[in-house]
């Protein structure tokens, strides 16, 4: 019998992650209430006190937009530093555990998402493991 401990990714608060369908230049990040709370000064136990009782998720995503540019050499620029984030970013698939502020998670793709670009702003899910 093996006793290997597998070790799960640990992601956080603005981890660039993605699916390994979407473009070279698409990725999302993880959202956290206690991230986005400690980044902006805000009370953490009472933010999540107020998104609990709302029943709102503690932990998501938030796709990375996009935009239009006319400026070539502006916009070659911004395809660069995308491209430069999706290559640090952690791919993930549905089924896969990962720990979110030492929590585990399994990750959840939400309908739509697994194609070559997510379909809306929140494209994977995190499923609290009890």
């Amino acid at each position: 019998m093996s006793d290997t401990i597998t070790t799960l990714p640990a992601l956080t608060y603005g981890t660039p992650i993605r699916a390994a369908s979407w473009n070279e230049i698409t990725f999302a990040e993880v959202f956290t209430i206690t991230g986005y709370a400690a980044e902006n000064g805000y009370d953490v136990a009472a933010e999540l006190q107020r998104a609990t009782a709302n029943g709102h998720a503690l932990v998501g995503s938030t796709k990375s937009g996009a935009s239009l540019v006319g400026d070539r050499a502006l916009a070659q620029r911004m395809h660069e530093e995308a491209s430069a984030i999706v290559r640090t970013a952690v791919t993930l698939k549905t089924g896969d555990r990962v720990t979110i502020d030492g929590i585990i998670h399994t990750v959840r793709f939400n309908v739509g998402n697994e194609g070559a670009y997510p379909r809306n702003s929140d494209p994977i899910a995190f499923d609290r493991v009890d």
